[in-house]
């Protein structure tokens, strides 16, 4: 699906691609309505994001839809977000609306559409970014994205926000896209009956996967334990699984270890990726933040 096609006016932001990519990108602004922002450097998810969004808001729109470089959509993706919307009783204090979608690795949805309620949305403790229809009048209430996490979890630090601040997150029922978390591969192994799943991010993104956490499990401790019990989706299922206890310390020390074992079997430069993790999670104990 294009996605220029699904929009009025389309932002790209490029955070330092190769020459080649800058180049097809480049080619997109002869375009009608696309504007394109170059970095000049990797500035991360959440500084992307609010450039973006402020371009945006300075175009006088209402609301934004947000997509990752690698996700497919819909061609009703726009128009299921629009009837979520008008389908909600109490739009005052709506904060962003997410899309339901398949794994791109497993082929699963998020969550099954017959377990939810009859309605054509569910209300979430938290939604990915990607995907998402935001609110920018309620975006200029809540704050921008924050710079300083970079990328792990930039889209759930801002629901936990938003939801603190009284505003409400809703999720569309009916899938809308396919989309990734990490390239996952699945390995077969004789003691357990059902495969393990490696993820194989990269050693920087081991960094921010073990850091951003313990930062949101200290500023927002209930709260995160909520988003973390809520089923948010099967191939992240054990990494949100590290906060389900009130004793989290211990609960991410054993899925640390799993998370570590995984990455001795089946992923390569382990080296490199532990010493990322352990690294990520003393950062995030003594408050080191920004990029990694």
């Amino acid at each position: 699906m294009d996605v220029a096609d699904l929009t009025d006016s389309l932002v790209v932001v490029d955070n330092r691609s190769n020459s080649r990519s800058r180049g097809m990108l480049s080619d997109l602004v002869s375009l009608p309505n696309v504007h394109l922002i170059l970095n000049d450097e990797n500035l991360g998810v959440a500084t992307a994001l609010n450039q973006g969004v402020r371009m945006a808001m300075e175009q006088g729109y209402q609301w934004a839809l947000l997509l990752d470089q690698d996700t497919a959509t819909e061609s009703f993706i726009v128009e299921t977000l629009a009837s979520v919307y008008d389908n909600l009783e109490r739009k005052n204090g709506l904060a962003i609306i997410g899309s339901n979608y398949y794994d791109k690795n497993t082929g699963r949805a998020l969550f099954d559409r017959s377990s939810a309620t009859a309605n054509s949305w569910v209300e979430r403790k938290a939604v990915i970014t990607s995907g998402s229809l935001l609110s920018l009048r309620a975006f200029a209430a809540i704050g921008p994205f924050r710079d300083e996490l970079f990328i792990d979890l930039v889209d759930i630090e801002y629901c936990l926000r938003a939801r603190s601040m009284g505003f409400t997150v809703v999720q569309a029922s009916k899938p809308t896209m396919k989309h990734a978390l990490g390239t996952s591969t699945l390995h077969r192994v004789p003691w357990r009956k059902i495969a393990l799943e490696a993820t194989n991010h990269s050693p920087l993104r081991r960094y921010y996967m073990a850091r951003n956490p313990v930062v949101l499990a200290r500023e927002y401790p209930r709260a995160f334990r909520e988003v973390c019990q809520e089923e948010y989706g099967r191939s992240a299922r054990v990494y949100f699984a590290v906060f389900k206890e009130p004793h989290w310390v211990f609960t991410a020390a054993y899925v640390l270890t799993i998370m570590s074992i995984l990455i001795v079997l089946f992923e390569d430069q382990k080296i490199s990726k532990l010493y990322h993790i352990l690294l990520g999670v003393w950062h995030g104990v003594v408050g080191k933040m920004g990029e990694g």
